[in-house]
């Protein structure tokens, strides 16, 4: 059973009409609550857009548009970028956090959201995830690459208290670009690893 319902044109309201670059076939999520990736059909849709309950908007493409002021990263198999518009960050946020939480199927190997933003001129970072947010994730993701952002000693505490293996890939800045660092150059984190 796929977990979308298509939004009629005339029940589109103009405020979800604003928030979208352009004009999209617009779904809403029809299940309760959504936990693995697979319970949405994402082959069956081309280029169109989730509407979430806390008023932020998903848009979902196979062609990369490397927004530069809402957050992007990419789904993998099939490849799609996803890019989350909304108003207020904490929204934002919540959205990228359920997103980044849903399990992944093995039978059809819908690889871990690579968390990376484009640009460097980008206003959104990520590292402004709650703790509690970040805990999601790897709590549903044993890989995880984090692209930018300056994480704060409870963040990295979070990341480093897993009571269970993970794999985490950080980026560097390559020239101008500011990519993923630690705020405290890592001191938390590795403090947290040995205590394990």
């Amino acid at each position: 059973m796929n977990a979308l319902e298509r939004i009629p044109e005339e029940q589109i309201s103009p405020r979800q009409r604003a928030l979208l670059p352009e004009q999209l076939a617009l779904y809403r999520l029809i299940r309760e609550q959504v936990t693995r990736l697979d319970e949405i059909d994402w082959h069956a849709y081309g280029t169109f857009a989730i509407c979430l309950d806390n008023h932020t908007i998903l848009r979902l493409s196979r062609k990369f548009s490397r927004n530069e002021k809402y957050p992007s990263f990419l789904l993998y198999s099939p490849c799609l970028e996803c890019v989350v518009f909304g108003d207020h960050k904490a929204d934002i946020l919540e959205t990228v956090t359920f997103l980044w939480s849903l399990r992944r199927s093995e039978a059809l190997d819908l690889a871990l959201l690579e968390r990376e933003i484009y640009g460097k001129d980008c206003t959104f970072d990520f590292s402004f995830l709650q703790p509690k947010q970040l805990a999601r994730i790897p709590n549903a993701h044993t890989e995880i690459s984090f692209g930018k952002g300056v994480w704060n000693a409870q963040q990295s505490i979070v990341l480093a208290s897993r009571p269970y293996p993970l794999q985490l890939h950080f980026t560097i800045g390559v020239y101008d670009d500011v990519g993923f660092a630690f705020d405290d150059g890592g001191t938390a984190f590795v403090r947290e690893l040995e205590n394990r």
